[in-house]
């Protein structure tokens, strides 16, 4: 798997990620162990916000503006059955082949890459609120990026015959909320 980070080593990269920093290692090196180490989502979203945690801007502890991630609609809901018989933690939106997905919240971008089951994972960090969204698509953005709420951040793909989906999932203060009640209605 090709890495689409760009970025030099970041100073003040947190506690979880300290020796790899410690010995030289490039964000793109330490998100990728990051990757690979993590059995779990709450592990990834732990390490990559540990790694950039020196490097946001935490004055403000209030959510900003939010944004619905893209045009479609709401196949699943937050607390729903999955089809694999668990409670959604999220929601998952049908959207258009080519759709541009956009940022629910703003902050940094703390991984944009595949990841597992997940397919392309992108993972945003605005301090209090962590939004990651998962799916087919094709991530404009890299890791260190700041970005706003509404910002293209990627572009749906189909990979079968049925209509490309978007999970997104939505953390504050580490427990995972219900997206509706943060991103506007549709």
């Amino acid at each position: 798997m090709t890495s689409r980070f760009r970025l030099a080593l970041v100073p003040g990269l947190g506690t979880a990620c300290l020796s790899l920093a410690a010995a030289g290692c490039s964000v793109e090196h330490t998100t990728n162990r990051c990757a690979s180490d993590s059995m779990t989502l709450d592990g990834l979203v732990k390490c990559v916000r540990d790694m950039h945690a020196g490097t946001r801007s935490c004055a403000a502890a209030e959510r900003g503006p939010t944004a619905v991630p893209v045009a479609g609609r709401r196949l699943l809901r937050y607390g729903e059955t999955t089809k694999h018989g668990g409670t959604s933690r999220g929601i998952v939106f049908e959207g258009a082949r080519g759709a541009e997905v956009r940022a629910p919240v703003g902050g940094r971008v703390t991984y944009a890459d595949p990841w597992r089951s997940y397919g392309d994972l992108l993972i945003i960090d605005s301090c209090t609120t962590v939004a990651l969204m998962a799916g087919a698509f094709s991530p404009e953005v890299i890791a260190g990026q700041s970005i706003a709420a509404g910002d293209a951040v990627a572009t749906l793909r189909q990979t079968s015959s049925e209509a490309p989906v978007l999970y997104l999932e939505v953390r504050e203060d580490d427990a995972t909320v219900d997206p509706a009640g943060i991103i506007p209605a549709d």
